[in-house]
């Protein structure tokens, strides 16, 4: 029934001046396009209600320990965030900047 409906709409369509149709799918683009604007606020929307509620949740505050334990062996290998405490980070700390020597052009 709804491809029946379809055709009848695009045979009308089809005898609109090409500036009506152009006018047409300006329109339809337009009201798309505000469509998805709006779904998507409402899908951030939504997703920031559920955050408070996700971090609240002790089965997730379980598996977010589960990770930090999974990653507290990597805290002192001298990425950013330790405060210089490994040696790597002493190391990229103290170094100097190399200048480049220009050979001279006679």
């Amino acid at each position: 029934m709804l491809s029946v409906i379809l055709t009848e709409i695009e045979e009308k369509i089809s005898r609109l001046p090409r500036k009506k149709q152009r006018w047409l799918i300006d329109q339809l683009e337009r009201k798309f396009k505000e469509d998805s604007n709006k779904s998507a606020v409402d899908e951030q929307a939504h997703f920031a209600s559920q955050l408070p509620l996700m971090a609240n949740d002790p089965e997730v505050q379980a598996e977010l320990k589960k990770i930090e334990q999974e990653f507290a062996i990597t805290e002192g290998d001298g990425l950013e965030g330790d405060n210089g405490n490994s040696s790597r980070g002493n190391l990229l700390h103290q170094s100097q900047p190399c200048e480049r020597k220009r050979a001279s052009r006679p």
